[in-house]
């Protein structure tokens, strides 16, 4: 916190003497503000909705072959950070397969 500049746009409020706490009330407070909007803008929240569920996914199924392989198999750091990516993409390839399998049928 100390190298970064400062932050553009109004002043936050001195709801509190310590500098980190108001930061964190002013983040959340902003984002609060934002999920107000978003709200009223159906297609945005649909989209955030999912967002946050499709990168769940890809954090938790990446997790868990990790720890599958570390643990079960005893692989190499080198190897776990290939099953990473290997995972990654084979997550993202199977969402645009699937994705362009339903539009066909559509």
């Amino acid at each position: 916190m100390l190298w970064l500049r400062p932050r553009s746009g109004p002043p936050i409020k001195k709801k509190s003497k310590n500098r980190t706490l108001r930061y964190i009330i002013h983040g959340w407070s902003a984002l609060g503000k934002t999920l107000v909007r978003a709200r009223r803008l159906r297609d945005l929240l649909t989209f955030l909705v999912a967002w946050f569920f499709l990168s769940d996914a890809i954090a938790t199924v990446s997790g868990t072959s990790i720890l599958f392989a570390k643990t079960s198999l005893g692989m190499a750091p080198a190897s776990l950070a290939m099953i990473n990516i290997v995972v990654m993409l084979s997550g993202v390839a199977g969402l645009y397969c699937g994705t362009e399998a339903r539009n066909v049928q559509t």
